[in-house]
C-alpha cells in the first residue's frame, strides 16, 4: 500500500465520489514497443482495475474520489513515462488575486466553462477535470481573469500559442491540425482565424515550439512564437496533487 493510500485509510470511511469510471491515460512511448513497466505502475494505483495498455494509451476502470486521480499521473511519473489523463482530464491552475474577490467566485465561474465536470481549490492551486477534448484551456484562462483573479499559468500541460501563415492558399487548418495531433505528445490544437493563431495543448516537458514548427511544414503552414503561457515548472520534483489535503470540491450541476 502507497503512502498516499496509508493516509487516506486513516480518514472517516465514506461512499467514494466515483464508481467504475472509465479512465484513458494518453503517454509518450519509452520506444516502439508497448511500455510494460506502465501496466505495472497503474496496478499499483489504489482503486485502479482492468488495466489496458495500447500504443499511446491505457485505459481502465477507477473507484475513489476525484482528488485521487492524480495518483494515476503521479505513479506513471515514477517510472518516468511522460503522460496525461484525456478522458477525464486533469487541468492545474496557478492563479493568485488580482481585485478583490473570493474563491468560491473563481470556482463557480469555471465551472460554467463548456466541458468542466469538477472544480476545487487546493493548496492555492486550481483543479479543473473534464475530458480534454470538451474543455478549450483559452476558455479556463479567460474564466480566471472574469472571476477577477491573475491567470499565472497551466501547470499540468505544455500549452503554447503560436501564430500561423499558410504557404499558399490552397493549405488547409484541419490537416495541420491533423499533422499536429499526429505526435502523441498533442492532445489538443484550436485555431483563432481572425488573430491567425493555434494553440496546442501537450504532455508536460514535452514538444518545444521548434518542434511545433517542423511538425507545422508538413502542412504547408509556418508557424511563429507568438503568445505563450509561462515556461514549464523546474523537473525534478513530484508533480502536485491535491490528494494530502481535504480539497473542496465542487461539481458541475
Amino acid at each position: 500500500m502507497s503512502k498516499r493510500a496509508i493516509k487516506r485509510s486513516k480518514g472517516p470511511d465514506k461512499p467514494p465520489d466515483l464508481e467504475n469510471l472509465q479512465v484513458t491515460l494518453r503517454y509518450i512511448p519509452h520506444d516502439v514497443k508497448k511500455c510494460d513497466c506502465l501496466k505495472k505502475a497503474l496496478t499499483r494505483v489504489e482503486g485502479v482495475t482492468n488495466v489496458e495498455v495500447g500504443d499511446i494509451e491505457a485505459r481502465m476502470t477507477f473507484k475513489g474520489d476525484w482528488n485521487e486521480l492524480t495518483d494515476i499521473e503521479y505513479f506513471v511519473s515514477q517510472i518516468r513515462c511522460k503522460s496525461a489523463l484525456v478522458d477525464p482530464g486533469i487541468f492545474q491552475i496557478d492563479f493568485s488575486v488580482s481585485r478583490q474577490t473570493s474563491t468560491p467566485v473563481l470556482v463557480d465561474a469555471v465551472q460554467k466553462v463548456p466541458g468542466v465536470v469538477k472544480v476545487f481549490v487546493e493548496s492555492g492551486r486550481l483543479y479543473v477535470f473534464g475530458k480534454i477534448l470538451d474543455v478549450d484551456p483559452r476558455s479556463l484562462q479567460q474564466a480566471v481573469k472574469d472571476a477577477g483573479f491573475r491567470y499565472n499559468g497551466l501547470r499540468s500541460h505544455r500549452f503554447r500559442t503560436l501564430s500561423y501563415e499558410p504557404w499558399e492558399a490552397k493549405s488547409q487548418l484541419p490537416v495541420l491540425r491533423d499533422v499536429l495531433l499526429k505526435n502523441p505528445a498533442v492532445l489538443r490544437v484550436d485555431f483563432d482565424e481572425k488573430a491567425k493563431t493555434v494553440s496546442v495543448l501537450m504532455i508536460k516537458d514535452s514538444m518545444k515550439d521548434p518542434a511545433l514548427v517542423t511538425a507545422a511544414e508538413e502542412a504547408g503552414y509556418t508557424l511563429f512564437p507568438g503568445q505563450a503561457e509561462p515556461e514549464d515548472e523546474p523537473t525534478g520534483g513530484l508533480p502536485p496533487t491535491p490528494t494530502q489535503g481535504g480539497g473542496n470540491p465542487v461539481e458541475k450541476k
